[in-house]
C-alpha cells in the first residue's frame, strides 16, 4: 500500500463513513485521484462503497470489518505502548505538548502560505508548482494527524484521571464505613 492509499484509509477510518468528495478535500486530492485510490482500496478489500439509505445518489466509503480488525491487531501494541509512555506525563505536560503541536501546525500553515506566494511568482514552471503544493498539503495533513492524536490521548488521560479519582473516593468511603 502506498502512502496516499494509507493516508486515505486513515481518514476514512477516522470519519467512520465519508463521501469521496469529502475524502478528496481531507486528503488534498483531486476527484480523479481519489477515485483511483478508492478503486485500489476496494479491490484490495480494505474499503467498500455504501449507498446512503435516504439519498440513493450519495455513496459513502467505509473501512471493511476485516481491515478494521487487522488495523486493530497491527496498531494495538503501539496504542498500549503509547499509553504507557503518556502515563509518565502530567496533564499539564500533555497540554504543553498539545500547545507545541498546535503552534507547529500554525507555523507549517504560515510556511505553506509563503510557499504558495512563491509558487504564484513562478507560474511558468508548472511541474514545480504542483510538487510544492502537494508537499505543502501533505505537511499540513501530517501535522493535523499529529494534533488529532495528541487531542485523543489528552482526552483519554483526562478520563483515566477521573476514573482514578472515583476509585480513590470509593475506597475512602469504604474505609470510613468500616471504622
Amino acid at each position: 500500500m502506498n502512502r496516499t492509499d494509507g493516508r486515505c484509509l486513515d481518514i476514512i477510518d477516522q470519519h467512520g463513513r465519508i463521501t469521496a468528495g469529502d475524502l478528496a478535500k481531507a486528503a488534498g486530492l483531486t476527484s480523479g485521484a481519489v477515485t483511483a485510490v478508492l478503486d485500489r482500496l476496494e479491490f484490495a478489500g480494505h474499503v467498500r462503497r455504501v449507498r446512503d439509505d435516504v439519498d440513493r445518489r450519495r455513496v459513502y466509503v467505509e473501512v471493511t470489518p476485516e481491515t478494521l480488525r487487522r488495523m486493530h491487531e497491527f496498531y494495538a501494541p503501539l496504542a498500549v505502548s503509547s499509553k504507557a509512555l503518556l502515563d509518565n506525563y502530567t496533564m499539564q505536560e500533555l497540554q504543553l505538548l498539545r500547545g507545541f503541536v498546535r503552534r507547529g501546525r500554525e507555523m507549517t500553515d504560515q510556511h505553506a502560505e509563503r510557499m504558495r506566494a512563491m509558487v504564484e511568482q513562478r507560474r511558468g514552471q508548472e511541474g514545480t508548482v504542483e510538487r510544492v503544493r502537494r508537499t505543502a498539503k501533505q505537511a499540513k495533513l501530517d501535522v493535523k494527524t499529529a494534533v488529532g492524536e495528541v487531542k485523543r490521548v489528552a482526552k483519554e488521560e483526562k478520563l483515566r484521571a477521573k476514573r482514578n479519582a472515583k476509585d480513590v473516593t470509593a475506597e475512602v468511603k469504604r474505609a470510613v464505613r468500616g471504622r
